[in-house]
C-alpha cells in the first residue's frame, strides 16, 4: 500500500483520481482549500469524494498545511491550481500566487521532510504548446503566428501562417514540440513543470508531469472557467447539482432542452487509468515523438459534442471524456 497526497483532490479530475487509487489498494489523503469557485459557498467535501479518502482542508501556499499533509505520504498528485485561460489574462496576481507559488512552497516542503518522497506527478497542460502544430499550404507544418485582436474582432479565428498570412490547419503536437504559452495560465503551467524538474533532479525524487487538454465529465464545476464553452450546450437540472451525479441537459438549437441524461465517454476512464498508471514509473510516455494533442477549433468542439449528446439528449458514453 503507497501512502498517496492529492493535492486539489477533491476537484474533478482528483475525485476520480482518488477512487482508481482506492481501488488499487493505496491510502489516499487529499489536502484541498475547497475553492468558492469550484465549490461554492459552502466550502464543504464533495459528497462525491470516496468516504475512504482522508480529507484535509488546507492551502498548498501555507507551509504548516503541506507539513502535516505531507506527514509519512511517499507519492504526491499535484492539482491544485487556478485553471481559466482567460480568467488569468485578468488575475494575474492571483494565478502566479496559486499555481507557481504554491507549487513552489510544496516543494520546498518536501525538500524539508526527514523522510523524502519518491516521486511528483504534475498535473500540466497541453496549454504550454500554445495552438500547436499546424500546416500551411504554402510552407508545410510549422508553428501559427501568434493571434491578432484585429482578426478576433472581425470574427476571423483561424490560425495564420507566421510566413505568408495564410490560414493553416491544426495537425497532432508531438510531445517535444517546442513550448509557446500564450496565457497568463500557460506560463504557470510551465513553469510549475520547470520547477518540479529541477527540484527533482537536485534532490533525488522523480517527477511525471501529464500535460492534459480539455477533460470533460460528472462532478466538473459549471463555475469553473475550465470548463468553458460546454457549459453554454449542457446545462444541469437543479436536481442533478444537488445529487452531484453529473446528469445534463442538453439545449440544441432552441432554448427548450431536452431530458437530463449521464454525460458518458467511449473510453471510460481514459485519463483517470493513465494517472494511476504513472505511479510506479519514472516516465510519463517513453518516447519523445508521440503524438499528444491535435487542436480543435470551436466548430470541431460542436461536432465532438454531437458524438456525446444529440439535440434530443441521448448519449452513449460513460464516465469521462476528453474532448
Amino acid at each position: 500500500m503507497t501512502q498517496i497526497l492529492l493535492t486539489g483532490g477533491a476537484g474533478f479530475v482528483g475525485s476520480h483520481t482518488a477512487e482508481a487509487l482506492l481501488a488499487k489498494g493505496h491510502h489516499v489523503r487529499v489536502l484541498d482549500v475547497l475553492d468558492p469557485q469550484i465549490h461554492g459557498k459552502e466550502r464543504q467535501f464533495p459528497s462525491a469524494l470516496d468516504p475512504r479518502v482522508e480529507r484535509m482542508r488546507g492551502d498548498v501556499r501555507r507551509p504548516g498545511d503541506l507539513a502535516k499533509a505531507l506527514d509519512g505520504i511517499e507519492v504526491v498528485f499535484h492539482f491544485a491550481a487556478r485553471t481559466g485561460v482567460g480568467q488569468s489574462q485578468y488575475e494575474v496576481a492571483r494565478y502566479v500566487d496559486t499555481n507557481v507559488g504554491g507549487t513552489a512552497a510544496l516543494l520546498q516542503a518536501i525538500v524539508g521532510q526527514k523522510t523524502r518522497i519518491k516521486k511528483l506527478v504534475l498535473a500540466s497542460s497541453r496549454a504550454v504548446y500554445g495552438e500547436g502544430a499546424a500546416r500551411c499550404p504554402r510552407h508545410g507544418q510549422g508553428h501559427p503566428a501568434r493571434r491578432v485582436r484585429g482578426d478576433l474582432e472581425r470574427g476571423d479565428f483561424q490560425i495564420k501562417c507566421a510566413h505568408c498570412g495564410r490560414d493553416m490547419r491544426p495537425v497532432p503536437t508531438a510531445e517535444d514540440a517546442a513550448l509557446d504559452p500564450g496565457s497568463i495560465y500557460a506560463l504557470t503551467k510551465k513553469h510549475q513543470e520547470d520547477l518540479c524538474l529541477q527540484t527533482a533532479s537536485a534532490h533525488g525524487f522523480s517527477v511525471v508531469i501529464l500535460r492534459y487538454f480539455n477533460v470533460y465529465g460528472s462532478r466538473q464545476s459549471l463555475g469553473n472557467p475550465y470548463t468553458g464553452v460546454v457549459t453554454v450546450f449542457f446545462l444541469p437540472t437543479p436536481d442533478d447539482i444537488k445529487k452531484g451525479i453529473g446528469r445534463i441537459r442538453s439545449l440544441g438549437e432552441k432554448p427548450k432542452g431536452g431530458p437530463p441524461r449521464q454525460l458518458r465517454a467511449d473510453r471510460p476512464g481514459f485519463v483517470v487509468p493513465s494517472l494511476v498508471w504513472a505511479i510506479p514509473r519514472g516516465w510519463a510516455f517513453g518516447g519523445t515523438k508521440r503524438l499528444l494533442v491535435k487542436p480543435k477549433t470551436f466548430f470541431n468542439g460542436l461536432k465532438g459534442m454531437n458524438k456525446i449528446v444529440d439535440k434530443n439528449g441521448r448519449s452513449h458514453y460513460d464516465e469521462i471524456r476528453m474532448v
